[in-house]
């Protein structure tokens, strides 16, 4: 996803709560984009101060948390036990949800922005921010009559 579509997820995200998209904001988004696999808060720290753009622990700490809710990163497993608090970007528009048969027991992902959408819209009406999302449908055929 770009950087583009990810500021205007956050965005809508702040101004739901009412909150602003500061320059600190803008920058921790932009250098999330940068990374391709797991980071850490320094790890960010560490790109922002090489971009002349240095943001204290706290700050980046407390936007985390923001980003999370957001649905922009989430938090990641890490095989290096120095790292406690690791992250990756997501991709908040693309959701699974699966489609399981009782009768046949077999399951399908499904992926569908109407679904995202229709999600959201009533996150957004009910004024919850998702931070997480499970969907599994279960049902049986339906048996067809014969003429």
């Amino acid at each position: 996803m770009e950087t583009k579509e990810l500021l205007t997820i956050f965005s809508d995200f702040l101004s739901s709560r009412k909150l602003s998209l500061t320059r600190e904001r803008l920058e921790l988004v932009k250098v999330i984009c940068g990374f391709d696999d797991v980071f850490g808060v320094e790890d960010i720290c560490r790109k922002l101060c090489a971009q002349r753009m240095p943001m204290a622990n706290s700050t980046v700490y407390r936007n985390i948390d923001l980003l999370r809710t957001a649905g922009i990163i989430e938090t990641a497993q890490c095989g290096n036990s120095r790292k406690r608090n690791v992250y990756r970007r997501i991709n908040p528009r693309q959701r699974h949800y699966q489609l399981s048969c009782l009768d046949c027991e077999s399951t399908c992902t499904l992926e569908d922005s109407r679904l995202d959408k229709a999600i959201l819209d009533i996150c957004r009406q009910h004024n919850i921010s998702p931070e997480g999302l499970t969907v599994k449908i279960e049902g049986r055929r339906l048996v067809r009559d014969r003429y």
